[in-house]
């Protein structure tokens, strides 16, 4: 997107998120949550089947769903890039960020060039140019990798296929698409895939063990004033991805009735998958600005022109 229609549309973001005149998810008791085809989503689809009163789940595929949904207030809560929520805030939208996810990301490699650094090749990239994870890559390896090309996808499956079909050496990958990659790969021709290298990790090593916190979950409007219930809210998180882990098999028909696109990956797994933890003290949120900082020296268009001020982290004054 470029700056001028990211202008155009952030600002009518702005004119339909303000406070006065909610409608839609605003409006009601329980926490409208989307999500896109990860781990951290799929606890949320848990939830809403558990208990229907306090969430209700709708995926979203591309970010520019993900941000048709939240203008569009048909969801109060989304799990979004860090880097989103800030734009959204930078441009005058009420949201705080309520969690973090301390999630793995996995560069995924043909076996025949995996362990090599620097990386060359192609690297898959799910979505478009300037979105995350492209940035994070950036920031890790960017000026480290001359001979590496880069190409963006649609999502996750189509990334997982190009892999699967050998049109490209890399792939930057998110849970359980990372794992399927590898667990699909090997067989009727198809290259032999390995998670090569942990994003999250590199992360760390490069910038003296601040951990990485890419996505959050993100509230909106009068929701995010909810403090008890969003307190609530993680708790629930922090111990349905435990159940998830102990219940396969129910977790599987919950996915294929409520999340047909995560039901995809999973039901090919071999692996059980445990999503991040949903993570909320002041060390995480810390280390969320500095990721700020750190994307913010990239692309300031990114984070919406300019590092936020007071209002989007829990417990600071607007």
């Amino acid at each position: 997107m470029n700056s001028y229609l990211q202008t155009l549309f952030l600002l009518f973001a702005f004119l339909l998120c303000g406070e006065s005149g909610v409608t839609g998810a605003e409006t009601t008791g329980k926490f409208t949550i989307s999500g896109p085809p990860v781990m951290e989503s799929l606890v949320f689809a848990v939830l809403a089947d558990q208990v229907p009163d306090k969430v209700h789940f709708i995926p979203w595929h591309s970010p520019s769903q993900a941000r048709a949904l939240i203008i569009g207030k048909k969801v109060n809560a989304s799990i979004i890039t860090v880097s989103g929520a800030a734009t959204f805030h930078n441009k005058g939208v009420p949201v705080s960020i309520a969690g973090l996810f301390e999630t793995p990301l996995w560069v995924v490699s043909n076996q025949t060039v995996s362990g090599q650094l620097p990386l060359k090749g192609t690297l898959l990239f799910p979505f478009g140019h300037k979105e995350m994870p492209e940035l994070v890559f950036n920031a890790v390896y960017d000026k480290n990798l001359p001979d590496l090309a880069k190409v963006h996808t649609s999502g996750p499956l189509e990334t997982v296929n190009r892999l699967l079909l050998g049109k490209a050496n890399h792939a930057l990958l998110a849970e359980p698409a990372a794992t399927m990659a590898q667990e699909k790969s090997g067989v009727n021709g198809q290259p032999l895939l390995t998670k090569n290298l942990n994003l999250a990790q590199a992360w760390e090593k490069k910038f003296n063990g601040t951990p990485l916190y890419v996505s959050a979950l993100s509230v909106f409007g009068g929701q995010r004033r909810r403090t008890d219930d969003i307190e609530e809210l993680i708790d629930l998180f922090n111990r349905t991805r435990i159940w998830i882990g102990e219940h396969p098999a129910e977790t599987i028909k919950i996915a294929r009735e409520k999340f047909p696109a995560i039901f995809a990956q999973l039901s090919e797994l071999k692996t059980n998958i445990v999503a991040a933890q949903l993570l909320s003290s002041q060390v995480d949120f810390d280390a969320a600005y500095f990721f700020l900082e750190r994307m913010y020296e990239q692309s300031p268009d990114s984070i919406g022109g300019k590092l936020p001020e007071a209002g989007l982290f829990p417990g600071e004054s607007e």
